[in-house]
């Protein structure tokens, strides 16, 4: 590590993570935007398939987005195994 960087190894105080505010609703709202307008969306689907692409964005990518089709998948694919 340089010296100039030492000072600020360990400078992550306890207090400002405690401090840290989460906007739950706000993540998962900028997580279904962005599954929908995903521009990977056609690429994937032209090499997997419209149905793993799907899980992929909403099971995987941004899973706060909660797609109904991919949540039903999940249980179908747990009571199976």
């Amino acid at each position: 590590m340089f010296k100039a960087a030492q000072p600020y190894r360990y400078s992550t105080s306890s207090s400002f993570l405690s401090s840290t505010t989460t906007y739950p609703s706000l993540e998962r709202t900028w997580s279904r935007y962005r599954a929908e307008k995903d521009p990977a969306r056609g690429m994937l689907t032209r090499f997997y398939g419209s149905e793993w692409t799907e899980q992929y964005i909403h099971g995987f990518l941004f899973d706060l987005a909660q797609d109904p089709r991919v949540m039903s998948s999940r249980a179908d694919s747990l009571a199976t195994s």
